[in-house]
């Protein structure tokens, strides 16, 4: 699927535009109503609403969510809605800002999860394999958490207008004590519920016969729409038709490496310490943002009333403008991640501050 189909921000009807206008007028309303809140320990869903939103097209997030309720508003918002409270519930926030040390490192240094880079349709890959994973061997609170900051990861390797991830699963070698299905319901409820409309494609290779009771079983927990982005790969040069060669492994007839984790260095964890003490900038930026926000909604409000080409362009420049913002503040609560370490996600962000603090020290 790319984002030209029908229902994506630069393919709507009359009608999926409308529906979209009303739905950021019903998030406008609640942002108001909270805002209005004297409770201000609880008056915190606009910034929520703008980290559910992150690096991505506000317009896409919501569409996304129209979508997968097939367009019915209410189950839209209420979806999202959900979907808020639940990263508010879990602590996504805190999970992101402490990254890969809330994760055991022996499951880090598995490879049982990991992007390998993009596919043909320029989807990130997210390479599964199952043979590595032994129910029980660690904490559910550490795959779990590996699970989640996966699913964030891919979110900003996410490259505008792909809106969508690849999942290859490898069942090589697979066997019954490799069968997590609890962890695979975790997995299935967080996908369909939290993260409606991301999976572009899942890629299942190598299965063997003894799968297909346990897939009988899986099946039944997916969405129908869900169940038609998977395909069964017979032969595995058929990888190819979707994968380059250079990324796979190679047992899949490809040339990659083997999967090493490499964890952060001294210098890293240093020059993370530096940057979270550095409160005087956080909240320059974390300013800075919520004036982007804000910007953002008072040209939707007008937007939602009536459109037209001097506001669609005002709201484009402030749409980019949120995103740019976002990404100064991310250094103060985000940590850095394998990713930035092989360079699949810039780390150009951290690196500023770090340069800014050395410049002011100089001086």
């Amino acid at each position: 699927m790319t984002s030209n189909d029908f229902g994506h921000r630069k393919n709507l009807g009359k009608d999926e535009e409308n529906l979209l206008k009303q739905f950021w007028i019903l998030l406008i309303e609640k942002v108001d109503e909270d805002n209005r809140s004297k409770n201000e320990k609880e008056n915190r869903f606009q910034e929520n609403l703008f980290r559910t939103i992150g690096f991505e097209h506000p317009d896409g997030i919501l569409l996304r969510y129209l979508r997968a309720r097939k367009w019915i508003l209410n189950d839209s918002f209420e979806q999202l809605i959900d979907t808020i409270e639940w990263r508010s519930r879990i602590h996504l926030d805190r999970l992101m800002f402490n990254g890969e040390s809330t994760i055991e490192v022996n499951e880090l240094r598995q490879g049982k999860t990991f992007y390998i880079g993009f596919d043909h349709f320029h989807r990130p890959i997210n390479y599964i394999g199952v043979r590595f994973h032994l129910k029980g061997e660690f904490s559910s609170e550490s795959t779990e958490n590996l699970t989640i900051l996966t699913m964030e990861i891919g979110r900003q390797l996410l490259r505008d207008p792909i809106e969508t991830v690849t999942v290859l699963i490898d069942l090589t070698d697979f066997s019954l004590k490799n069968m997590d299905f609890q962890h695979v319901k975790f997995i299935i409820n967080v996908l369909q519920n939290y993260y409606p409309e991301s999976l572009g494609l899942a890629l299942i290779v190598n299965s063997p016969w003894l799968f297909n009771s346990c897939w009988n079983i899986i099946k039944s927990w997916l969405d129908p729409i869900v169940q038609q982005k998977i395909r069964f790969i017979r032969n595995v040069d058929e990888l190819k038709e979707f994968i380059p060669s250079n990324l796979l492994p190679k047992h899949l007839n490809g040339t990659n490496q083997r999967f090493e984790y490499i964890g952060p260095s001294r210098d890293e964890i240093n020059q993370m310490e530096t940057i979270r003490n550095n409160s005087t900038e956080e909240k320059i930026r974390r300013d800075f943002h919520l004036k982007c926000q804000n910007e953002y909604l008072d040209l939707t409000r007008q937007w939602t009333r009536n459109s037209s080409a001097s506001i669609d362009e005002q709201r484009n420049r402030s749409i980019e403008q949120l995103k740019s913002s976002f990404e100064q503040w991310i250094p103060f609560i985000q940590t850095k991640t394998f990713y930035h370490r092989i360079g699949l996600i810039d780390d150009q962000q951290y690196r500023r501050i770090i340069d800014q603090q050395n410049k002011c020290e100089h001086f």
